[in-house]
């Protein structure tokens, strides 16, 4: 397991900006006076994550029995669906996708079309550009928490940011509830 470090995160935030012209791409940061640059393929290459494939934005939700396999029967694609709207395959997937790649700050039982856009590409064995997701979340505004700690410790440990001197370490732990496996 990663460690996680808190204090290190909040600096990443803190001095965090980004570019988005689609030529070039870059998160910039600084952590202890190391500055930090990556693109979505570089971000890919640290976390070794596919960084070439579908956009979000170009996952349709056209495969009927991929759709089958992951509604429970009557229920049909809208908004505002919940986790009980879900097949258990697909609601275990949604769960680990909502603490992981698409990490969510509110209720863990309303299913964004995000969300779902992604269950269904695993589901449906789509190839993803999954560090181009994680990048578009990072650079989105979040007052609520930090997102992505262990993901940043990879981050850290690319660009030679000290670790060993924090004595602010975290175990990355995630947890599931009864109802999100039941």
């Amino acid at each position: 397991m990663t460690p996680c470090f808190p204090f290190l995160v909040k600096l990443f935030y803190t001095n965090m900006t980004f570019t988005n012209p689609p030529q070039a791409m870059a998160i910039m940061s600084s952590v202890k006076n190391v500055p930090i640059k990556f693109s979505p393929q570089r971000l890919g290459n640290i976390l070794t994550i596919p960084h070439t494939g579908l956009a979000l934005k170009s996952i349709k939700l056209d495969n009927e029995g991929v759709i089958q396999n992951m509604l429970n029967p009557e229920i049909h694609i809208k908004p505002g669906l919940n986790a009980t709207d879900l097949q258990p395959q697909a609601r275990i997937i949604s769960r680990i996708l909502s603490w992981s790649i698409i990490p969510k700050s509110g209720s863990y039982s309303y299913i964004s079309m995000t969300l779902l856009k992604c269950t269904y590409a695993i589901l449906a064995g789509l190839n993803v550009n999954w560090s181009k997701i994680i990048y578009d979340n990072m650079t989105k505004p979040s007052s609520s928490s930090l997102l992505y700690e262990s993901f940043l410790t990879k981050v850290f440990q690319a660009f030679k940011v000290d670790v060993l001197s924090e004595t602010d370490v975290l175990p990355n732990t995630i947890y599931f509830d009864r109802s999100a496996l039941s």
